[in-house]
């Protein structure tokens, strides 16, 4: 009998691999979901600290602000153009808000994604309400930074550069 069980368990290592194969692809794709959703986020907080930085040099409100969009839009292209990470169908889905020059106390820039999820993430996204009209996830980031440290607002020359360059040399030891 113990030689007949060992002749009727010879496929029970195909039908362990074969229960295995699934559960191990559902695990790598539970993880590759929040990798898509952070390196996103990750990229879309960079381009817009480095957005609040090119604002906070801007000096007229006047100033056409498709320059700094497009500063932006090319730190934002290290995402692919994939739908699991940006959707790019008809026209760049990217939505950039900007606000603020240097005359203001504060620059803000905001960014808007939307994306695809992938499948199990997309079913459970839709029934919970996490996705627009259209069905994708949308991405949000907001950055806002001062235009300028408090140091420099506090001193005596305070924001003016001319302040900064124009000095009394009389100030200075030894100089008549």
């Amino acid at each position: 009998m113990r030689g007949l069980s060992l002749k009727h368990e010879s496929g029970q290592a195909a039908v362990e691999c074969a229960f295995l194969i699934p559960v191990v692809l559902l695990l790598l794709m539970l993880l590759i979901q929040p990798g898509i959703i952070l390196y996103n986020h990750t990229v879309m907080k960079a381009a817009a600290s480095e957005g609040c930085r090119l604002l906070a040099t801007k000096n007229d409100a006047s100033t056409d602000q498709s320059s700094y969009e497009d500063s932006i839009r090319r730190h934002l292209g290290s995402i692919p153009q994939q739908e699991n990470f940006h959707v790019h169908q008809s026209g760049c889905s990217w939505s950039i808000t900007l606000e603020g020059n240097e005359e203001s106390d504060s620059v803000k820039v905001s960014i808007e994604n939307q994306l695809e999820l992938l499948p199990f993430f997309d079913f459970a996204a839709q029934a919970m309400g996490l996705t627009n009209a259209s069905g994708y996830f949308v991405q949000r980031v907001e950055v806002q930074r001062e235009t300028y440290s408090s140091w420099i607002k506090e001193s005596e020359d305070g924001i003016n550069p001319n302040g900064w360059v124009h000095r009394d040399d009389g100030l200075l030891e030894g100089v008549s």
